[in-house]
């Protein structure tokens, strides 16, 4: 957790235009290293890697809570199936490279979405930036089998058409009398 803190602080609050120009007349591994780790898109990509080693750490820790029993309680704690505890009791570096997807992904949109994303970056927009994929990767760290449920729940919400507490548009069949 504290090297996270510590990447995000040097995201947050180091400039890397001045290690960047610095390469581009003398290179040296020290101010390549300065510049990844102070530079907004290799910096949260970082990130993403750390947040999902402790998400993977973090279900490494909470695995030995759950049994597989068939579907029964014991001992007061829900069981869980297979797939969930294949990946909560996987090694943190799987749970790392899930976070390191979630970065792709989410640099993708950003390419696509804005030219120049990256050319001046603020400290609002680093923080959205950063907090948003930290927590994604934490959570595909930690267990995605929990998005797979959640898009369920979003998808059959919206395949349902009708708004709750709306009625129902379709028109009601003809009666035969």
């Amino acid at each position: 957790m504290l090297g996270w803190i510590s990447v995000f602080g040097v995201g947050m609050l180091v400039n890397s235009k001045v290690y960047r120009d610095q390469l581009a007349t003398n290179f040296e591994l020290a101010i390549l290293a300065k510049a990844i780790i102070s530079f907004t898109p290799t910096n949260v990509a970082l990130l993403a890697m750390l947040a999902g080693f402790l998400g993977g750490c973090a279900s490494l820790l909470m695995y030995s809570d759950y049994n597989t029993s068939n579907g029964a309680k014991q001992n007061g704690k829900a069981s869980i199936d297979l797939e969930r505890l294949a990946y909560l009791q996987e090694n943190p570096i799987s749970s790392a490279l899930r976070g390191f997807v979630v970065y792709l992904t989410f640099l993708a949109g950003t390419v696509f979405s804005a030219s120049g994303a990256f050319a001046t970056t603020t400290q609002d927009q680093y923080c959205r930036l950063a907090g948003a994929v930290a927590v994604l990767a934490f959570g595909v760290g930690y267990d995605p089998t929990i998005f797979r449920h959640v898009l369920s729940l979003v998808t059959r919400r919206t395949d349902s058409g009708a708004k709750p507490n709306q009625p129902d548009p379709s028109p009601e069949p003809a009666s035969t009398k």
